[in-house]
């Protein structure tokens, strides 16, 4: 079995922790009494982690890979709903539906660019550990042939269809292979390593294909995002993808057309680097 360093439960705890409490203080005197703040609800994080490395100290590998996968979920509902509810706040002072000074109004984005910077190291420490722990699960080799049947059997539903090109001459979208450089994966670099690039595949009389496919909880490297970053793919659907952005720890919604232009810009599988 791939071992899990118990590091990586250690720093979800110490990374969720200080999401707890804002950089520089609370910012009051908003209108309406509102207070921003660190977030809510995730004290008892450090409880459930701590039950989540028992479960996988006992050998349930599965166990705890569910329950941490349920306590990322719920970390990035929280993150995602604080996100939202300043940025609510920020959009109704820029549109006059709310008088805010300018000094406030850039306390404000000062606190959401420092929550940001909490909620970003919290959500790779999550990435890294159900990484391993997906990795130790299949380290254990006991649903090997379960796994393939699945793979064999599934059906467009479980791919994000692609047009055709017009001409459908070629048949795949031709572009550079060039892997990006390794310091752009920023945190995630020490880590990870770029794996195989996505490309869009054609053939006489058949829908165009994303190869290799997109899989449900990997994570990838976007090039053609705004800044280029790491996202992991939250749910498929046949003509769009849910990712979880890591740099703003919130989801987005990714339709078919666009994520064409975005695998011509490049999107990269990560792998880890402890895998085997």
């Amino acid at each position: 079995m791939l071992r899990v360093d118990p590091s990586l439960f250690a720093n979800v705890v110490t990374s969720v922790q200080r999401t707890g409490n804002l950089t520089g203080g609370s910012v009051r005197g908003l209108p309406n009494g509102v207070v921003i703040e660190g977030l809510k609800g995730v004290n008892s994080f450090s409880s459930d982690i701590a039950e989540a490395q028992k479960e996988f100290r006992l050998g349930r590998v599965r166990s705890a890979l569910e329950r941490v996968k349920q306590m990322e979920t719920q970390f990035n509902g929280i993150a995602g709903r604080w996100n939202a509810s300043v940025g609510s706040v920020i959009s109704s002072a820029r549109q006059g539906r709310q008088q805010l000074s300018i000094q406030k109004l850039n306390e404000v984005k000062s606190a959401q660019t420092k929550m940001q910077q909490l909620t970003g190291p919290a959500s790779k420490a999550f990435l890294d550990l159900v990484s391993a722990l997906e990795h130790a699960v299949a380290m254990e080799g006991r649903e090997t042939e379960d796994f393939k049947a699945d793979a064999d059997d599934r059906t467009d539903s479980d791919t994000v269809e692609v047009s055709n090109d017009p001409d459908g001459a070629d048949s795949s979208v031709e572009r550079a292979d060039d892997t990006p450089d390794h310091n752009l994966l920023s945190s995630f670099a020490e880590n990870y390593d770029y794996g195989a690039r996505l490309e869009i595949r054609k053939e006489a009389g058949k829908k165009a294909r994303i190869v290799p496919r997109l899989e449900k909880d990997q994570f990838y490297f976007f090039a053609g995002l705004d800044p280029p970053r790491v996202v992991r793919v939250r749910e498929l659907k046949r003509q769009s993808v849910i990712v979880f952005d890591t740099r703003v720890s919130c989801e987005l919604l990714i339709e078919a057309d666009e994520l064409k232009e975005l695998i011509g810009e490049g999107i990269w599988i990560l792998a880890a680097k402890n895998a085997t």
